[in-house]
Order: structure tokens, then sequence, then C-alpha cells
């Protein structure tokens, strides 16, 4: 069993591929536009599908996706030749535990370049088909800052009671039965989505970093869990094949799969559309994050038992969902990491997601103590950019400048240390109202951090 865990990304400066990676993801898109308007027009899905799956650019483009442009055009093309749903193939699949907020860990998922190729192509043929539930989000074009908006629109429509709760290991608990019920061809759902087949392996790493970076001869104690039989290591080219370890995979879809989020939205969508219609109730699903929003009390109980219920005998489950927790009178509700306060008045950050940013901020500061401050210019880039970045996921935030405040003030030594006047004043204008020679100013800096990723 071969795996390409261990490739080595090494990114190319030559202007031709990259002019050719562009015109690749461009044909990706039209390729699904025209799969959209196929099914539109009534045309024969499993023609369509066909033709999708198997064209050479679409393969390409995809494999280009699963490993973010990193690799050159010759191993670009030659993995995209490896790519079909149609045909069985062996896989690896890198795992890692991720810390639950409410404590114990998940299983994330890391598949090879091939296999998240191929999943990408089977998520774009999902969404073609996919008709959305209006209080369904998490799916393309309508992401959590669009749930986030609902919510506040909810609450200003009168909808006061809030309830937030998600499912217990959703992803783990999903039944594998239901994917035949999806519009793919049966062979390509149990080739590439049915992990119960002997043809996955799951291969154990203590660390994200670990599962990123493969098994190697280098490595074997790091990436090679005790309990793990290692079979062997060999290389063909320029892909390397990896350790392989016979460890359990995920018991239902792999968390970290590029198609896993839409298979459960696509589930999850066509459940909302059978629970009984309540007056004044409204159920916002969000990946398997869900908030209730009433105008009653009574209603709200009661798509709360409709739910419970309904997820317990749905066909891809059974499901079960946490204890709800009900908005606070002064501090609101929290959700997808975002704050709502009663009233909607504003959206703010939540308060798990600025201690997160917190404690990134924290080892940021760490790594520079420890370099000694040897170039506080590109330091102060490196933490303008965390904090840009951070912001920018949480767009909808009513006044970022006073949700970020507290972070621009804890970081202000950083620009100080600098001496550079510039770089101080910049510091303050962070996420004040800019003026256009400002705002070309972090452009710059974004520029900086973009030339330092492709080099890297």
């Amino acid at each position: 069993m071969t795996s390409d865990h261990g490739l080595h990304y090494n990114s190319t400066n030559n202007i031709s591929w990259r002019v050719e990676k562009q015109a690749l993801h461009r044909v990706y898109a039209k390729q699904a536009s025209k799969l959209k308007s196929g099914r539109a027009a009534g045309k024969r899905r499993h023609t369509l599908q066909r033709d999708f799956f198997r064209n050479p650019k679409v393969k390409q483009a995809a494999i280009l996706m699963a490993t973010k442009g990193k690799i050159g055009r010759e191993l670009t093309y030659t993995l995209a030749r490896q790519v079909n749903p149609y045909t069985a193939k062996e896989y690896v699949v890198a795992t890692y535990p991720m810390h639950k907020g409410g404590g114990g860990t998940r299983t994330i998922c890391i598949p090879p370049p091939v296999l998240s190729a191929t999943l990408k192509i089977i998520k774009s043929a999902l969404d073609v088909e996919f008709v959305r539930y209006p209080s369904l989000y998490g799916v393309k074009d309508y992401g959590r800052d669009k749930a986030a908006e609902h919510i506040q629109r909810l609450q200003r429509e009168g909808y006061e009671y809030l309830w937030q709760t998600d499912i217990k290991d959703c992803f783990d608990s999903f039944n594998l039965d239901a994917l035949y019920g999806l519009p793919l061809p049966n062979r390509v759902i149990s080739n590439i989505l049915d992990t119960r087949s002997t043809r996955f392996s799951f291969q154990a790493f203590p660390s994200k970093h670990e599962a990123k970076k493969g098994a190697s001869p280098e490595t074997p104690s790091a990436a090679t869990p005790v309990d793990c039989m290692v079979q062997g290591h060999s290389d063909i080219g320029s892909v390397t094949v990896d350790i392989v370890c016979n460890t359990k995979g995920p018991l239902g879809l792999m968390q970290g799969s590029p198609a896993s989020s839409a298979v459960l939205a696509w589930h999850l969508n066509e459940l909302l559309k059978t629970l009984p219609p309540v007056d004044d109730v409204q159920v916002i699903v969000c990946f398997d994050n869900l908030l209730i929003a009433s105008r009653t009390e009574d209603g709200s109980r009661a798509i709360r038992n409709s739910l419970t219920d309904s997820l317990g005998r749905c066909s891809f489950g059974p499901l079960t969902l946490h204890e709800p927790t009900s908005a606070d009178a002064d501090g609101g509700i929290e959700f997808l990491g975002y704050n709502h306060p009663s009233g909607g008045s504003t959206i703010g950050i939540g308060h798990n997601a600025r201690e997160r940013l917190m404690r990134h901020l924290k080892s940021l500061e760490d790594e520079f103590e420890k370099d000694k401050f040897a170039n506080p210019e590109m330091e102060t880039f490196e933490m303008w950019n965390s904090l840009l970045d951070f912001a920018s996921g949480y767009s909808k935030a009513t006044d970022i400048e006073a949700e970020m405040a507290e972070f621009v003030e804890a970081s202000s030594w950083i620009p100080a240390i600098s001496g550079d006047p510039v770089l101080m004043h910049m510091h303050w204008r962070l996420f004040a109202p800019r003026t256009t020679s400002e705002e070309t100013f972090f452009e710059a800096v974004r520029d900086t951090k973009r030339r330092r990723k492709m080099k890297s």
C-alpha cells in the first residue's frame, strides 16, 4: 500500500507554470459551472458527472488545490493521472488528535493528495445538486458570517429565546450506509467516501505537524506510534512511500476530508425540511452546530424535542444532541465564534475565540523573545498579520476596532522595541479608519507575508 504524504512541496517561481496554474483553476470553475447548468437543463446526471470526473484539467486543478499549488508541473501531472473515482485504489490517511473545547479529543484526517483531490471533485459535484434550506449554513456562499447576520436579524424581529447546542461526535456517529443515498454513482461512493473498505488504512500521528510531515526514516519514533506495525519505506522518484501503520480510522465520516462537511450538510438539509412547522421558531444549522431561535419559551421547547426525536431516528444516525445552553440576559449567546448580545444591537467576537487569539499572541511573543528580537520590523509585521488575519475571520463584528483594541494595546510593546516612530504610529492605526497612504502601507505588509510564504 502506498501513500504520497511524504511529498516534498517545493514552490516554484516559474512564471509560465504560475500562468498555467491560473488557467487550470479557471477551467475547473468553468467545468463545474457547465455541470451545474447541464443539470439545470435536465441533462442526465450520470453523463455530466462522468465527463467532469474524467476531465484531465479538472484533475490537474484538483491536485493543485489539494497541495495548495506547492508542487511543480511534472509532479502535478503525475498525480493527476492517478485521480480516478471510478477505480478502486489503496489509500493511507494520516490522522492526529485535536482537543475539543469541552474536553476530550476528535480524530482529524489528512488525506493524501490524490485522495484529497478526488474528494474535492466529488464535493463540487455535490454542490451542483444541492438546494439549500434557508436556515442551513456552512455550505458554499453561506458561511458562518451569513449565519451571524441571520441570527442578528431574528433577534431584531423578536426572537429573544436563543438556545445553542451541537451534535455529539457527529462525524464519528454518521451512519456510512446513508452515503448511498447521495446523488453520486455507487461505485464512486464505495471507492472514495466509504472508509469501511479494507482499501483504507489510517496512520496515527501525535500532532498536526507530524501528520502533515508524514513518516520518514529520520523520524520513525515521532511519526510511528508504539502500537503501529511498520511495513517499510521506499522512494519512487519524487513521491515518497510512507511508513504504513495499521491503526483504526474514524467510525464515520473523515473529519478533515474536503467532502465530509458537504455530505453532512446534504443530510442535515434534508432533515430540516422534515421538521414539523412550529410558529415563531427557527433552527439554524452550521456544520454540526445548531441554534434555536424562538419568540416563546414553549415554542423553543417543542422544536428542541422534535430535533432530538428526528436526529435519533434519522437514516444517517442515530445522532444525539448535547444539552442545549440558553442565552444569558446580560452576555447574550456565543455561536460559531461570534457573540450575540440580547436584542441584536451588535455582533461581537466570542470569548473562546478571543482566548485562542490571546494564546497565539503569547506563543508569538515567546518566539520573539527567544530570537532576542533580531528583526523587530519583521516581528512587528508578523504580529500585525496575526491580528489582521484574525479580524478578517470576524468581518461581521459590528465594531472591529473596539473588538481588537485589547489586543492592539497588549502587543504595542513589539513595535515599540524597534524605536521606529512610523511602526509605532501605524500599530495604533491597525484597525482605525485609514487614509489611502495607510492602507497602501498595510497592503505592503500583507505582500511581505505572501512573498515569505512563497519562498518557504
